[in-house]
């Protein structure tokens, strides 16, 4: 599920249509109410990362726009899909990190840990 919704945040990037952001954030409402009794607000992460990704994605003068993305890039397991997702925003595909931005260690891991999950 997690790399469904890392496919619909790249498509989102490369088409910028309303239909492909309002998929990006059904999905992860979905994946935020996995394993709960439908309590929308226990847990927002996927929602609240979505909201702030595609926001970054569409508006190049956002504050801290390209820290986003590659904090978002660094998330993403699969070097080909990191990427494409990389071009798609306009980024430099050989940049890997941005020092000093985002958290690194077990929540890393735990990220790893939820695209394994499939």
């Amino acid at each position: 599920m997690v790399r469904d919704w890392l496919f619909l945040l790249l498509r989102y990037a490369v088409s910028r249509a309303a239909r492909d952001r309002q998929a990006v954030l059904e999905r992860a409402a979905t994946m935020d109410t996995l394993d709960r009794d439908k309590d929308l607000e226990a847990f927002r992460f996927f929602r609240s990362h979505s909201e702030t990704v595609c926001a970054a994605i569409v508006a190049p003068d956002t504050p801290g726009r390209r820290q986003i993305l590659l904090a978002h890039t660094r998330r993403i397991g699969e070097p080909r899909l990191r990427q494409m997702f990389m071009l798609a925003c306009h980024l430099d595909a050989r940049e890997k990190t941005c020092p000093g931005f985002g958290r690194t260690g077990s929540r890393a891991e735990l990220w790893t840990g939820l695209q394994r999950r499939r």
